[in-house]
């Protein structure tokens, strides 16, 4: 089995620069990655700011992803917002892990078993904090607790605050993961740091990408990062988005209810370019 895992701080949907509301600019450039997973951090809920819209459902159903996980971070007027998986493979199960230390805002990891052809896939949503202590702290509780009791093929992504590529090499090194090069993905209208990140352990990660374009930098604050993901023995799947044309990145070096996660309502480093 491939799949192509995109991860993506979609700011609530609202633009970077015109701090505009425009969910249908996160929509065209989640639909132009070609993605069959997607990891979404900022993603409101009932929020006025996004007219009191469910974001998971709104973009679930606009891109026809059926298979939905939301969790709440951080509350704030009216509703809250927090991580979000959308898949087009069912979602087996989910659950929220606190990653909040002290007095800090509230940070978290959804964590989501996916049914993959020959076997489940686990998939971490994670929105570490901003401070180098927080994600030493965030980091070790992940790898010494929930990513040490997962086998088979394991993806972990997410708005990492990566600044000083810490959290990259502890995953990496501590938790047996694979990298590949890193673009850049904040800000959006003018990359300079690597804050995001896909690694895989137990699957093999071909190439990571970023979305760029007019409207990736208009959407939100980040960029999105796609990776393409198989278990080991598959054949490399040619990605062909409808309209996206690839091409060139640069390089930067406790669980909740499964009831109120699962909103299923049954209803190589390069670039993609829209």
């Amino acid at each position: 089995m491939r799949l192509r895992v995109a991860t993506y701080n979609i700011h609530k949907c609202i633009g970077g620069l015109d701090r505009r509301y425009r969910p249908e600019r996160v929509i065209e450039v989640l639909r132009a990655s070609g993605a069959d997973v997607f990891l979404l951090q900022e993603v409101d809920d009932l929020v006025p700011r996004s007219n009191w819209d469910r974001q998971v459902d709104l973009l679930g159903d606009a891109l026809d992803m059926p298979h939905r996980a939301y969790f709440p971070n951080v509350r704030v007027r009216g509703g809250h917002y927090g991580n979000a998986v959308l898949a087009r493979v069912p979602i087996v199960s989910a659950r929220n892990i606190d990653l909040t230390l002290g007095w800090r805002k509230r940070r978290s990891a959804l964590h989501a078993v996916l049914d993959g052809a020959g076997g489940p896939w686990h998939v971490f949503n994670l929105h570490l904090g901003l401070s180098e202590r927080e994600r030493r702290w965030q980091v070790s509780r992940l790898l010494e607790g929930p990513l040490s009791d997962v086998d088979g093929p394991t993806v972990v992504g997410g708005d990492l605050n990566d600044v000083f590529g810490s959290v990259r090499r502890r995953i990496v090194g501590q938790g047996g993961f694979v990298a590949r090069p890193i673009p850049r993905t904040f800000p959006a209208y003018v990359p300079a740091r690597a804050l995001d990140g896909i690694y895989v352990r137990g699957a093999q990660l071909d190439r990571v990408e970023v979305v760029r374009g007019p409207a990736v930098r208009q959407a939100s604050d980040h960029l999105p990062l796609v990776a393409e993901i198989r278990r080991p023995g598959d054949a490399l799947r040619v990605h062909a988005p409808d309209v996206a044309t690839l091409g060139t990145a640069s390089d930067g070096d406790g669980s909740a209810d499964r009831r109120a996660a699962n909103r299923h309502h049954r209803g190589a480093a390069g670039g993609v370019t829209i």
